[in-house]
């Protein structure tokens, strides 16, 4: 009963496949963390397509988007009707 080897290679490195990505570098992260607190709309001025800026943004920073919702604003006689009917 000797050790046998399953097929599996270890401790060699795997290939990479593929273009290597350049744009979630340090210096990009840097540059788009200081184009959100100078100006959140126009943050797609420093170069970078919109993607980028949205990948950036949510793996590297860890915001993510959000949308205001406006509502109506419920006053007093309103409130009075909303108990009344429900």
């Amino acid at each position: 009963m000797g050790t046998e080897l399953s097929g599996k290679c270890y401790g060699l490195k795997k290939k990479t496949r593929g273009r290597i990505r350049m744009v979630r570098t340090p210096e990009n992260v840097d540059n788009v963390r200081m184009s959100i607190v100078k100006s959140p709309r126009h943050s797609t001025a420093i170069g970078l397509s919109y993607h980028s800026v949205q990948r950036i943004l949510h793996k590297d920073l860890n915001f993510h988007q959000y949308k205001f919702a406006i509502v109506q604003e419920l006053i007093d006689h309103n409130m009075a009707n909303r108990r009344i009917s429900s």
